[in-house]
């Protein structure tokens, strides 16, 4: 449920955080209410929203929209795959991106995810595991063998989305993203978390660091829009 009430909480013009990192969630005029509203109203009122959509899957949403008897959903980009695969759609070449509904202060912006790795407490107590962990998520979250290997097989396996801006110019991912809509081009607004770092021992959430992460970027200016397209 968080990941597409995120979204309308964006299209609907709120905000879970102020620019100082406070939470405005029941913020009346610039929370998440206006997005509740709407959901309510559509599962209520209107009648276009099942009541079981705040307790069902994302992979559940999948295959209920697979099935042709639905008319939109909210469900990650890179699901257009799998939708517009006949062997596992009935709808196959009919699913297109479509614009998030828009609320009276907001605009058709969505939500875009990145995954974190950490590691365990008990992995930091044994130098072995130490080393190991730190070499597994330098793997997922970074360079293997000096090239981006997990991003790249994700986006070739599934379209799964990277954030890796030299990736645009590898001439497979540009022959996939060719072939998947949506993949052209990204309008950032807002970032509501602004510091990156790489992760490695001791790495822990909520932009606080600890002995052996390294930070690798700056904070992100939060009124400055950038377009990010494939060169």
């Amino acid at each position: 449920m968080i990941e597409f009430m995120t979204a309308m909480v964006y299209s609907s013009g709120g905000h879970f955080t102020d620019d100082k990192g406070n939470a405005v969630m029941q913020d009346p005029a610039n929370g998440a209410g206006m997005a509740l509203r709407w959901l309510v109203d559509a599962v209520q009122k209107h009648k276009i929203l099942s009541p079981s959509c705040v307790e069902t899957g994302e992979l559940a949403v999948l295959k209920a929209f697979s099935s042709g008897d639905n008319a939109f959903g909210l469900i990650p980009k890179y699901r257009l795959r799998t939708l517009n695969d006949p062997a596992q759609s009935k709808l196959a070449g009919n699913a297109k991106i479509a614009l998030m509904p828009k609320g009276e202060k907001g605009s058709n912006a969505t939500v875009g995810w990145m995954r974190f790795y950490g590691m365990t407490p008990r992995a930091q107590a044994d130098a072995q595991r130490t080393a190991d962990t730190v070499k597994l998520m330098e793997w997922f979250g970074g360079r293997a063998d000096g090239e981006y290997k997990f991003q790249k097989m994700l986006f070739k396996d599934v379209g799964s989305g990277f954030g890796q801006k030299s990736l645009f110019n590898d001439p497979e991912i540009r022959a996939g993203a060719g072939a998947q809509e949506g993949c052209r081009h990204a309008l950032v607004r807002r970032v509501e978390r602004c510091q990156w770092y790489r992760l490695a021992a001791g790495h822990h959430g909520q932009g606080q660091r600890r002995a052996g992460s390294q930070h690798v970027g700056g904070e992100v200016d939060r009124t400055k829009e950038a377009e990010l397209r494939p060169s």
